[in-house]
């Protein structure tokens, strides 16, 4: 028998153990390929694709993260592995096979593993390559896909970069197992492992770490955030690393003493190896908790920028087409009976419309409910109270009721970290001087300068300004809502069409549906690179757990033979199993959703909407998918031990 035939050999005889690792190394050069390929195509180098560049940047920072990420997950991956292996490794010296035989051996096998892993991604990159294609087509709205092509740089960056990282990999493990004893190889497997313990004020100092992060969280705003990140962070990490390596030792020996739920059935068991199984892999769950939270903290993110947006984007602006006009009777613009006509030619209907007349006025500064003012000095317009009732309720918000000497404020932006009290401006050359009794960020006229910025005041004030200013000079604002406004883009660019040039520029007229199609864009830019990544990062760490499980199946094997012996059942085997991978996939997951949840406390205020809202959804996917690994991994756990136990 060769070498080349015995490693093969070997791996055919782990395959359980490398399916993890094999298929985690897959999927890293199966993304890395095809982002690969998108960054290296002629139509993307060449300029030809609009907004490609973005997309293109974003990939290749992508790309060095997979590339990080990926040597440490095989570096883990591979040290556990042959640490699994060192009795064999033991055996084969004690039958004569020498250091050097020894290192080509494991040299064999990881190229191997790398040649295997690298073919079997960039195959399925290239298999894929063209709907990755047609999906960045339709994302970056291009007018025709992007055509199918095999860029040679892609095949040979990633096929070289992972060899060169399995090799680097493999010449650090020749090393670790290189100057290991015979005996040191044989007495491995069967050195008794230490009863675990734990100490007190590192249960403590988790305690404080975990408690201090999540507080500082709590307490961040916008102003203190940037500071505050990093001891954030800094705490949360050591508070997770000895919650884990600590905390669960501790949580097990009180369910110890507690000797109704512990002799309850087959709890004894399950809690008593938990302990070594916590202890054991504390780390991996470690590091799968931070991951976990990395994962969610930046899906939940992305999530809350494009929920963010989304509703910026309707709120914002409240009508599907809107313009005004300079002259409370002028058409300069456009004809709104025109507009109607058009938008039922296309087969549409109006969902609602708005016509308000606004005065034009000079808003000068705010003084703040602290004492502070903000000087403002802009150009506004003032309607009614009556007109902006009327308006809110088509749009489907609450009214307000002013009292005499108030007035309400609606802003182009956030106000959240404070609070304006009193308002000044000039209207009709003269002065005034205002308590605002509320103020918002969501207008009800289409949000053109000087319409951005709305004060409404009682019905009385406004008909004193309105007389006083010449018709000419009053300007009237236009809202037009069309149903199923999304797919209205052909609408919209007949009606634009329709009005003179002068008048075509956003100082003039909105359309909501120019801004969603740009949103939908970075939307899906940003889809696009952060879900492979997430998924790159989610199988990656419920690997780790699945790599653990299978590297230690023999030793479980020998105690569930011994149970068995004592009239253990399948069907009570079957259930501490599964409680045990239950609850290291679980806490795990549940951690990091913590750490996820505290996160988006300081990002809500930063963004000043409810954040945990987007990443309830991000989390419930995230369980559900867990659950899906879970149930894959038990099965062929279970699977693997009945095939070996006695009937």
């Amino acid at each position: 028998m060769t070498f080349r035939s015995l490693a093969l050999s070997n791996m055919r005889g782990n395959w359980r153990s490398y399916g993890a690792f094999f298929l985690s190394s897959v999927f890293s050069v199966f993304i890395f390929y095809l982002y690969a390929a998108f960054i290296y195509h002629p139509e993307v180098r060449n300029g030809q694709i609009a907004s490609a560049e973005n997309v293109s940047k974003m990939m290749i920072v992508c790309e060095y993260l997979i590339g990080v990420f990926s040597f440490f997950f095989i570096l883990y991956a591979n040290s556990a592995l042959l640490k699994t292996r060192k009795k064999e490794f033991g055996l084969l010296a004690l039958f004569g096979m020498t250091r050097w035989q020894l290192r080509r051996l494991i040299f064999y096998e990881n190229a191997a593993m790398a040649a295997v892993s690298a073919g079997a991604g960039i195959g399925l990159g290239i298999l894929f390559s063209k709907l990755f294609f047609m999906a960045l087509s339709v994302l970056l709205g291009t007018k025709a896909a992007i055509r199918f092509h095999v860029p040679p740089e892609a095949v040979w960056l990633t096929a070289s970069g992972f060899m060169l990282l399995f090799m680097a990999i493999t010449a650090l493990s020749l090393v670790r197992i290189g100057r290991t004893e015979i005996a040191g190889l044989l007495k491995e497997a069967r050195m008794p492992k230490p009863e675990p313990v734990f100490s007190g004020w590192l249960v403590a100092l988790a305690a404080v770490c975990l408690g201090s992060g999540y507080g500082l969280a709590v307490a961040a705003d916008e102003h203190t955030v940037g500071v505050l990140i990093l001891p954030v962070t800094g705490l949360v990490t050591i508070g997770t690393y000895f919650l884990f390596t600590q905390c669960s030792v501790a949580l097990i020996r009180f369910l110890q003493k507690r000797k109704r739920l512990y002799y309850d059935r087959t709890n004894m068991i399950v809690v008593s190896q938990l302990a070594y199984k916590l202890k054991d892999n504390a780390r991996i769950l470690f590091l799968n908790a931070i991951l976990g939270a990395v994962v969610l903290t930046a899906a939940s993110t992305v999530c809350v920028i494009l929920g963010m947006n989304r509703d910026s984007l309707l709120y914002g602006t409240p009508y599907t087409i809107g313009y005004y006009e300079v002259g409370e009777t002028s058409r300069l613009v456009a004809d709104p009976e025109m507009i109607r006509q058009m938008i039922g030619q296309d087969g549409r209907q109006l969902a609602y419309e708005a016509r308000a007349v606004a005065v034009p006025i000079h808003l000068n500064r705010y003084e703040l409910r602290n004492g502070e003012a903000v000087t403002l000095q802009s150009a506004a317009v003032a309607i009614s109270g009556t007109d902006y009732n009327r308006l809110a309720r088509t749009l489907g918000r609450e009214t307000i009721a002013l009292s005499q000497g108030e007035s309400y404020l609606i802003l182009p932006y956030y106000m959240n970290w404070y609070t304006p009290e009193r308002v000044t401006g000039t209207a009709d050359g003269r002065t005034f001087h205002y308590a605002v009794a509320g103020f918002s960020h969501r207008p009800v006229l289409p949000p053109i300068a000087p319409f951005t910025y709305t004060l409404v005041v009682r019905d009385e004030q406004y008909a004193q300004w309105l007389a006083a200013t010449p018709q000419h000079e009053r300007l009237a604002a236009y809202g037009f809502e069309i149903k199923d406004w999304k797919t209205a883009g052909e609408t919209v660019d007949k009606i634009r069409q329709s009005i003179p040039e002068q008048y075509r520029t956003k100082q003039t007229m909105t359309s909501r549906v120019d801004d969603y199609a740009q949103m939908r864009q970075q939307t899906g830019q940003a889809l696009l690179v952060g879900v492979f990544i997430c998924a790159v990062f989610f199988i990656a760490s419920g690997s780790l757990i699945y790599f653990k499980l299978f590297t230690e199946l023999q030793d479980d094997l020998a105690t569930f033979r011994a149970l068995t012996r004592i009239g253990m059942t399948i069907g009570e085997i079957r259930r501490i199993a599964a409680t045990q991978i239950g609850i290291q996939f679980l806490v795990p997951g549940l951690v990091g959703a913590v750490h996820t949840s505290f996160a988006m406390i300081p990002l809500g205020k930063i963004m000043h909407i409810d954040a945990l809202r987007y990443a309830a959804t991000i989390l419930l996917i995230y369980f559900t998918l867990q659950a899906i690994y879970f149930a894959v991994t038990s099965r062929n756990y279970m699977r693997s031990i009945r095939r070996k136990l006695p009937v």
